[in-house]
């Protein structure tokens, strides 16, 4: 639903919407499930992996068709892998997931590093117009 890069500015809002959704008791399962989905994937960028998990788990028992189950059940295994660092993936599909995840963290933190290293240096924009 959202890119990537905009997850981290929205998590709040996105909070903001499932409680209110919550506490109207709301018939809009589907729509809540999506909020749900989207925060715990704020959640997983951010390294907040409880709350991720929290989310993804209120999200599957709110999904009516089971449309999302496939991805909340592969972000949950993800997190699950992350959190325990003894236990090995077992299927093929996990190891791949798992490779996977590392690139992206391992993508994040050096866009991280070349973006705090531009700012604590003032580098100048390289792109030109």
């Amino acid at each position: 639903m959202l890119q990537p890069n905009l997850r981290n500015q929205i998590d709040d809002s996105l909070k903001l919407i499932a409680t209110a959704l919550e506490d109207l008791q709301s018939m809009l399962v589907l729509l809540r499930c999506q909020v749900h989905v989207e925060l715990a994937k704020c959640y997983k960028d951010q390294e907040r992996l409880i709350e991720a998990l929290e989310n993804f788990s209120k999200a599957l028992n709110l999904d009516p068709n089971g449309q999302y189950k496939e991805t909340i059940i592969y972000n949950m295994k993800c997190i699950d892998l992350k959190t325990n660092l003894y236990k090995k993936p077992e299927s093929i599909e996990e190891k791949a997931g798992f490779l996977l995840e590392q690139a992206k963290a391992a993508r994040n933190a050096k866009a991280k590093t070349s973006a705090s290293f531009a700012e604590s240096w003032r580098i100048p924009s390289t792109k030109y117009f």
